[in-house]
């Protein structure tokens, strides 16, 4: 009975190990970009997919956002201020971004507005930075940096912040304005800046010249990218119902499904 059942064991671990990682992006099939509104429509209503690199390959997952960013103390959402009828303080998605004497942490509430703070190791002290929808960190050549911005019914507009320290306070200031509302940023392999924004695919060299890669209007409307990484020089996205593969050498472009 002991080997029968030790034999069935071996048999489901092998099984698993011959099952296909579905998160591994090279598994997935590759379609022509949707263009017609019916299919962009399905897109829309599907699930997000989220890309990211571990062991140097690129996996993607369902969501928006990954693992929340740990802190060792809690924020909570405040009500609004007198005269700030929508905007609650900490209310929100949040990011964080450690530093030498504590955190950086952003908050994203959409139309009703978003925060940059800085807040102590112990979260006992704490300061407003500046009213910015944050949506990520990134740092470059030890400076920090991140994306802001907002696109709702008219508005699609947003900014690269430089984040400093001066006088033994946190500061921020635009570095660089966008076309459109930033939705992830990565680095390149030749130091560049990356940016998949509500609309746009940018790369920003490091004398902050702007090259728009690529452009359409279907991510606005229908796809909502979510994140973004650069993997042997090839770009991909992560949107709402598949993912967005971009060879900036070559031009090519594929629209990567599960197809499972």
């Amino acid at each position: 009975m002991k080997i029968l059942v030790t034999l069935l064991l071996l048999t489901i671990t092998v099984s698993l190990k011959a099952q296909k990682d579905t998160s591994l992006i090279k598994d997935w099939k590759s379609h022509t970009f949707p263009v017609d509104k019916d299919t962009l429509l399905i897109y829309n209503h599907s699930s997000d997919y989220r890309v990211y690199i571990q062991d140097n390959q690129i996996k993607t997952a369902k969501g928006i956002y990954g693992k929340k960013n740990d802190l060792p103390f809690s924020i909570e959402a405040q009500a609004p201020k007198e005269g700030q009828e929508f905007y609650s303080p900490f209310a929100g998605v949040r990011t964080t971004f450690r530093v030498d004497d504590g955190y950086l942490i952003g908050f994203n509430n959409g139309e009703f507005g978003g925060s940059l703070n800085w807040f102590s190791t112990d979260g006992k002290e704490y300061y407003l930075i500046g009213r910015f929808n944050l949506q990520q960190f990134i740092s470059r050549d030890g400076k920090v940096y991140a994306i802001q911005g907002l696109s709702h019914m008219s508005v699609n507009e947003g900014t690269i912040l430089q984040i400093e320290k001066k006088a033994g306070k946190w500061t921020a200031g635009d570095y660089l304005r966008l076309s459109s509302a930033p939705r992830a940023i990565t680095i390149d392999r030749k130091n560049r800046f990356l940016i998949a924004t509500a609309s746009a695919l940018l790369r920003i060299d490091e004398k902050s010249g702007i090259e728009s890669l690529y452009e359409n209007d279907s991510w606005l409307y229908y796809l909502s990218p979510n994140s973004v990484v650069c993997h042997n020089a090839v770009v991909y996205v992560g949107m709402r119902g598949g993912v967005f593969r971009y060879d900036p050498d070559t031009k090519k472009q594929e629209w990567l499904r599960p197809d499972h």
